[in-house]
């Protein structure tokens, strides 16, 4: 029991108060959110004191950004303690001097503002026998020391070694509870936080050094932080390479393989084949140091696995597939000859070779090619012969594994293509241009006869055994688009020879063909076509044809870009054309079913049209409008927008077929020496009717009247001509 008497009663304590600022640290601080405000945790009342006896507490603030500011707001009671305010590391501290129970209010403030405020109290008792000592009892037991962390240092580790260290606190009252309040560095290791005692175990993922702050807390809410590092080493555990990874033997062949060894100061390996340690004659042999050497015949499955196996721990090794073949026959050239080309034909021939180990590169080891042809490393030998004559030369062939042969071989070169011409005249030097001598409804025929006294053929043409009658051979069939006789016929179509300017700048005689009117074309026929009829009962080859053909010079401004009110497109002019059926003007036989006689089942046409912008192109098209009733349909069309028409001027026009059902098949034309269309494919209609109209030139437009053309100088061949443009 206490004194009663004021020299014996509790004396209020403790500061000579001031308002006093310090500034304590706590540890380090985290980015964590947890962090962002703050807690005093020490509880009132403060452990209590003797006189005369020192004295020791320690303030504890939880969370917060260190460093601390401590605030002594105000005190009741016996402030007179002679003890001091808050340190530093918020330790109150001294040598109480006089008895008594004081109560402060104070405020802590962490280094972002963030602040807390509480009262507390602390009673300094007079010196008696009981309470005198060292230690300082509190509400909560006697306290010796601070809490603190006592762990200076964690150990290292190893990646995928299991790692385990325990984390140790002094001070304070226990138990503790730990947690981790931040991370920098490679914070990645794979290793977890510390469990509440403070262990800190598993295996490591990956390398590096991590900073953790590590806090403690003890059971009355104290709290202390250290920082560490835990630093995570690569893992030296032994591993194997082998080099090279994969090879390809012939039987018998050798190799040299390689090991490495990292992770061992014992780096010597043994060497395998399929299992069996050095191999053996089924699957090959491999030496001590790595040689390996084929089986004389191809192992099963034809591959073995060569491995490498660490002596220092048998776990680790690495293994090559090696592919073994049998060996091959020495390189040869197995080409005998090479055909034979044509003076501006193009030329193509592949060079062959067997044996030895593909792939193959070819050269040229002596003489030369024709002038004109190349010879690629493929063994391709290419390009369009320039000369006549017969060229001798050396090729090699070299295989991969640098082994090699010759061969001499030759390639003649002739001035012609083979093609035979089967037709060549003008208009000119006993060329009559005939009255016109048969009218049907709206139709009127003119033909064309008289022999070219310059090139010896005679009109009209003989293609595939057409010429000798009327109907068999060829004319201008004149057609209108309503009743005509053979006097008034010219009033919509006509023909006549006239002396021009030819291709060449000297006079010469053309055939004019002119559509008259003013109207347009609409869904109207008015047409002028010259008109080649060959007899479909005989076989038909190959066919190319060259004329030169000067369109009317107003072209343009004829055809309409689009349609007229009537539906009818305006924006086309026929060039050339021919159609398939039965034998064309008076057979007797359709091709197809329910057709007339002449109808057939396929065209190639080859015309001109106007685009949207007003610009003339070319265009040919596979299609089935030859009048054999069907329902129309394109089998396929070329446009070329990039070479001009010529318009009012002369320009060699040039056309060749090749008839299949198959990819060979073949359509092609040129102006002017230029390519404007070469498509390959069928060109077989459904019934494969023969072709019973060659349509070589005419005058056929969906645009105004009148439209007009010349034409001079047709030439028939029955394949490419030697001097036909490139093709």
């Amino acid at each position: 029991m206490l004194p009663t008497n004021r020299a014996s009663r509790a004396l209020a304590l403790v500061f000579i108060f001031v308002m006093c600022t310090v500034h304590a640290f706590a540890g380090r601080g985290s980015s964590n959110s947890r962090f962002n405000r703050i807690a005093i945790s020490t509880q009132s009342p403060l452990p209590s004191g003797t006189v005369g006896v020192p004295y020791s507490t320690q303030l504890y603030v939880r969370w917060g950004v260190a460093p601390y500011t401590w605030t002594v707001t105000s005190c009741s009671g016996d402030c007179n303690t002679g003890l001091s305010a808050p340190d530093a590391n918020g330790v109150i501290s001294g040598v109480p001097t006089n008895a008594g129970t004081s109560t402060f209010g104070i405020i802590v403030t962490d280094s972002e503002g963030n602040q807390d405020s509480t009262s507390l109290a602390i009673t300094i008792y007079e010196a008696t026998a009981d309470t005198g000592g060292t230690s300082i009892s509190g509400t909560s037991g006697t306290i010796s020391d601070p809490l603190s962390i006592s762990t200076t240092s964690l150990p290292q580790g190893t990646v995928n070694v299991p790692y385990s260290a325990k984390l140790a606190a002094s001070g304070g009252n226990s138990p503790y509870k730990w947690t981790s309040a931040s991370c920098s560095g490679d914070c990645n290791s794979g290793l977890p936080a510390p469990d509440s005692d403070g262990q800190i175990s598993g295996t490591p993922q990956n390398s590096g050094t991590s900073d953790v702050a590590f806090m403690v807390t003890d059971s009355s809410g104290n709290t202390a932080t250290a920082n560490l590092s835990i630093t995570i080493n690569p893992d030296t555990s032994t591993s194997v390479s082998i080099s090279p990874t994969s090879a390809s033997l012939t039987t018998g062949g050798k190799q040299q393989f390689s090991a490495s060894v990292s992770g061992s100061s014992n780096t010597s390996v043994t060497w395998s084949v399929n299992g069996v340690n050095g191999g053996n004659g089924s699957v090959g042999t491999i030496s001590s140091a790595g040689l390996y050497t084929a089986p004389a015949s191809v192992p099963s499955g034809g591959s073995v696995t060569v491995k490498a196996t660490s002596a220092a721990d048998t776990t680790k090794s690495a293994s090559a597939t090696v592919n073994v073949n049998a060996v091959a026959p020495p390189v040869a050239i197995t080409t005998t000859s090479l055909p034979n080309g044509t003076v501006n034909v193009n030329y193509s021939a592949t060079l062959s070779a067997s044996g030895g180990t593909a792939p193959y590169s070819w050269s040229l080891s002596s003489g030369s090619l024709p002038a004109g042809l190349t010879l690629s490393s493929s063994g391709t030998i290419t390009g369009k012969p320039t000369a006549t004559g017969q060229s001798s030369f050396t090729v090699r062939v070299t295989d991969s594994a640098s082994n090699s042969t010759q061969k001499s071989l030759a390639i003649s070169i002739s001035g012609s293509s083979g093609a035979n011409k089967l037709f060549k005249g003008g208009f000119s030097n006993g060329v009559n241009l005939n009255s016109v001598s048969y009218c049907g409804s709206t139709e009127c025929y003119q033909p064309i006869t008289g022999t070219d006294n310059s090139t010896g053929f005679s009109w009209p043409p003989n293609v595939w055994g057409g010429a000798g009658t009327w109907n068999k051979g060829g004319f201008a069939q004149l057609i209108a688009d309503t009743n005509i006789s053979s006097s008034t016929i010219d009033n919509y179509v006509s023909n006549q020879l006239e002396t021009v300017t030819g291709p060449d700048g000297n006079p010469t005689t053309a055939l004019y063909m002119e559509v008259s009117g003013s109207d347009h074309q609409g869904n109207n026929s008015r047409q002028d076509p010259y008109i080649i009829t060959p007899d479909v009962s005989k076989a038909q080859g190959d066919l190319y044809i060259r004329e030169w053909i000067k369109l009317q010079p107003n072209l343009k401004s004829q055809l309409k870009s689009g349609q007229f009110s009537d539906g009818s497109w305006g924006d086309w002019r026929v060039v050339a054309e021919w159609k398939t059926g039965g034998q064309a003007m008076g057979g007797a036989n359709a091709c197809v079913p329910g057709a007339p006689s002449w109808g057939g089942d396929y065209r190639i046409i080859v015309f001109v049209i106007m685009d949207g912008n007003g610009n003339l192109f070319w265009r040919m098209q596979g299609d089935n409008v030859a009048n054999g009733g069907m329902p129309y349909k394109v089998y396929w069309q070329t446009d070329n927008h990039s070479l001009p028409v010529p318009v009012g001027e002369w320009f060699k026009f040039e056309w060749f077929w090749h008839r299949s059902a198959g990819s060979d098949g073949r359509a092609w034309a040129a102006v002017n020496g230029k390519v404007i269309a070469d498509h390959y494919g069928p060109n077989m209609g459904q019934y494969n009717c023969n072709i019973n109209r060659i349509i070589p030139t005419t005058v056929y437009t969906g645009g105004y009247f009148p439209a007009s053309q010349w034409v001079s100088d047709l030439e028939i061949w029955d394949g490419f001509p030697a001097d036909a443009t490139t093709h």
